[in-house]
């Protein structure tokens, strides 16, 4: 029997001499297509990290000449080795095949495919903070991402720190405290897979930062209508965060956040006092500084006779003022420790001034939203220097002169009426300039009197001027002229009065000086058909009646006798007078018998010269008729005799 199975084993190693070396030749894969199709058999660990050893086990019993192929491509039976542990040196997946002969003497085949991981160390970096806080950073590439899980060994004795990898994140960050007064450590970090083995071990010293950076500042904090805006400084490297005061009197974070330095801007109301502070973080988010607490400022200003009260509540923040500033108008006009300021230069009635508040308290200038009043002013108002009114073609002008000193600024000039000397004064209207026009006068038919009044934006009236009275002027039934006695002016009598008289027939207006008289009578011969008054004052400064009108009554000149004897006088006969008032004019002469001898409608003619039919008329009488009407229709007749004379 020992021979029997001798041979057997000869003839094994012949037929896997025969396979190894003869059927290389041919690209046969002999890796079976399934379990149940293997003839060998053998165990691997399905993951190995490259570097470390891969032993096979669980060989099937009965195998004899057994070859590993470790990086089976799937070509034929390349030279395999005997060993049963193998080291992969590069990531990847591999295919390891077994070749034997088995108990009956025929080749046997199996294959298994194993995944060797990367071990590549994970690149990090420290960052060391304030209390002994540091972040280490790490960073995956494309081979440490397929880690499971981070070891970090932080070097003070503490207990190892470990990342839960997820294979997309590609970095992350971990804080560590270290405990003890030491300024330097080894950080070491090694990847590992879930039931495999440890990456390559990466490492560098840790130095604890030891130094504090300085306090960030808020150097600014000025308040408008709607927010504050926050001027910061900061040492580099740090992230600032601004935080505000809440209701309870807690800081938390309003999300601005900023560097070295810069503008916040944030909603904040000007009438409640809002406090901010300047957090700085280093990178590991530790709040390590904070800047003084900064407060807005409320300023509130109170108008009040010839005063504006300028007030502030204690300012809230934690550094001491050292100045309060308050601005008027744009311009500085105190500085003080405290509240409140009380401005009482130059105010005027119902002019604005505004207000600024600025303070100075450690590094910070805090400055509050501009505050306006109006001022008020309930003392007397100065009265209009005089005043005077002149009849206009449309009303009554009033002219008030203002006074020098006291005018308020901006004023009102306020008139009122009286319907004739004697008669209460009723508001009329008011002016924003020196003189106001009454157009709902009929001052043909009476006079008005006048008074003025200054009143200041804040309604204060000052007392009237006494009363200035328009010049009616009217004609009595006998023909003369009277006109009223009292001053058109307010502070005194006129110095002396003018006619006014226009002449029908140009049309130009002269003067005739009257005195101090208040009746006039016009020369019946006069042409006059316009008159008008005018007073006048020391100044010079004429006030005008109403203009009145004068009918004049329709004078015709007919001469008696005429001498058409070619001596060029009295050569004939015509009808004279103001041609300019004689709307229709007819004249007709008659014979003796009654026989018309000459008629016209020409006003403009030279008359009959003496002739019939262009024969010269006997002398003797001959009578006329001479008919005209004016421009109102009044009509005029005259009939008489006129001799003719050769």
């Amino acid at each position: 029997m020992n021979g029997f199975w001798n041979r057997q084993w000869q003839l094994s190693v012949l037929l896997i001499s025969l396979l190894i070396n003869i059927i290389p030749a041919y690209a046969q894969n002999f890796c079976p297509t399934s379990a149940s199709a293997e003839t060998g058999g053998f165990t691997v660990p399905a993951q190995v990290c490259a570097g470390k050893p891969l032993a096979v086990t669980g060989v099937l019993p009965g195998l004899a000449n057994i070859r590993y192929v470790y990086q089976y491509a799937g070509n034929g039976i390349p030279g395999g080795v005997a060993s049963t542990n193998n080291i992969y040196t590069s990531p990847g997946s591999y295919t390891i095949l077994q070749v034997a002969a088995g108990n009956n003497a025929t080749g046997t085949f199996a294959c298994r495919v194993v995944e060797v991981l990367p071990v590549t160390a994970v690149a990090f970096s420290t960052i060391s903070c304030a209390n002994r806080v540091v972040t280490l950073t790490y960073s995956l590439d494309v081979e440490t991402i397929r880690y499971d899980f981070l070891t970090i060994n932080w070097g003070d004795g503490s207990a190892p720190s470990t990342v839960v990898l997820n294979h997309t994140a590609t970095t992350g960050s971990v804080k560590h405290t270290y405990s003890g007064t030491a300024t330097s450590y080894l950080a070491q970090v090694s990847g590992a897979y879930t039931n495999a083995c440890t990456g390559n071990l990466s490492q560098q010293p840790v130095k604890i930062q030891t130094s504090t950076a300085a306090s960030p500042t808020i150097s600014a904090l000025t308040s408008d209508a709607t927010k504050a805006t926050i001027t910061y400084q900061g040492a580099s490297g740090y992230n600032l965060e601004l935080y505000k005061k809440d209701a309870g009197g807690v800081y938390a974070p309003t999300g601005l956040t900023g560097t070295s330095g810069g503008t916040f801007t944030i909603p904040a109301s000007p009438t409640d006092v809002t406090c901010f502070q300047l957090v700085a973080k280093d990178v590991c988010g530790t709040s390590d500084q904070r800047s003084a607490e900064v407060c807005s400022l409320v300023l509130t200003a109170k108008p009040e006779d010839k005063k504006n009260t300028v007030s502030w509540p204690a300012y809230a923040g934690t550094d001491p003022v050292r100045l309060y500033r308050v601005y008027k108008n744009g311009g500085p006009a105190w500085v003080g420790p405290t509240s409140p300021y009380v401005d009482d230069i130059d105010i005027s009635c119902s002019k604005t001034y505004c207000y600024m508040l600025e303070l100075t308290a450690g590094q910070t200038t805090v400055r509050s939203m501009s505050t306006c009043v109006s001022g008020v002013d309930n003392g007397s108002v100065a009265s209009p220097a005089s005043a005077y009114v002149s009849v206009q073609p449309n009303g009554v002008n009033v002219q008030a002169t203002l006074p020098t000193v006291g005018l308020p600024s901006p004023y009102t000039l306020v008139i009122t009426r009286a319907e004739g000397v004697g008669a209460a004064f009723h508001p009329l209207g008011v002016s924003n300039d020196r003189s106001y026009l009454d157009a709902a006068v009929q001052t043909n038919s009476q006079n008005y009197c006048y008074q003025t009044a200054i009143q200041n934006s804040c309604g204060v009236l000052s007392k009237p001027t006494p009363a200035a009275c328009t010049i009616l002027l009217t004609k009595t039934a006998d023909g003369r002229l009277t006109w009223t006695p009292d001053s058109p002016y307010s502070n005194e009598s006129p110095q002396s009065y003018q006619l006014i008289f226009i002449d029908p027939l140009t049309g130009v207006s002269d003067k005739k000086s009257l005195g101090k008289v208040t009746t006039y009578t016009p020369d019946p011969d006069s042409q006059v058909t316009q008159y008008q008054i005018a007073a006048e004052n020391k100044a010079g400064i004429e006030s005008y009646s109403n203009p009145i009108e004068v009918e004049l009554g329709l004078r015709v000149f007919v001469p008696t006798a005429f001498t058409p004897n070619g001596d060029q006088q009295n050569n004939s006969f015509m009808a004279k007078g103001l041609l300019a008032f004689w709307a229709t004019f007819e004249m007709t002469l008659y014979s003796r018998w009654g026989d018309v001898v000459y008629n016209t409608t020409d006003k403009n003619t030279t008359g009959w010269n003496g002739e019939i039919n262009g024969t010269p008329a006997q002398s003797g009488y001959y009578g006329y008729r001479i008919r005209i009407t004016d421009a109102t229709g009044k009509g005029f007749e005259r009939t008489g005799q006129v001799l003719l004379i050769r």
